[in-house]
C-alpha cells in the first residue's frame, strides 16, 4: 500500500494541468472507451476523443479564435460536450 500512495503522489505531482493529464490518459488509455451515449452511439475511446479535440482545436486556431476567447456552444445532451470542456493542446500549450 505504501508503493501505491508514493507513486499516486509522484503521479500527482507531473499531472498537475488539465492539458498534462489529457494528454497522459489519452495516449494511456487510448483503446479504452472514454464515454458514450445510453444506445451506445456516438462513443469515444481516448484514442477517438483525442483525435476529435485536436481537430476542434485546430479548426477553431485557424478560425483565428485564441486563447481566453469565447465561444459559443449549441449542442444537445450528448458525450460531445466532454469534448467542448476539454484541454485544447494547441492553444493550452
Amino acid at each position: 500500500m505504501k508503493h501505491f500512495i508514493k507513486r499516486q503522489n509522484q503521479m500527482s505531482e507531473r499531472l498537475n494541468t488539465l492539458a498534462l493529464l489529457y494528454r497522459y490518459s489519452t495516449l494511456r488509455f487510448a483503446d479504452d472507451i472514454q464515454s458514450q451515449s445510453i444506445n451506445g452511439r456516438p462513443s469515444y475511446t481516448y484514442s477517438s476523443f483525442r483525435t476529435r479535440c485536436d481537430a476542434i482545436s485546430e479548426m477553431l486556431e485557424n478560425q483565428g479564435v485564441g486563447f481566453g476567447d469565447k465561444v459559443a456552444i449549441l449542442s444537445g445532451n450528448k458525450p460531445n460536450w466532454g469534448i467542448a470542456f476539454s484541454p485544447q493542446p494547441h492553444s493550452a500549450g
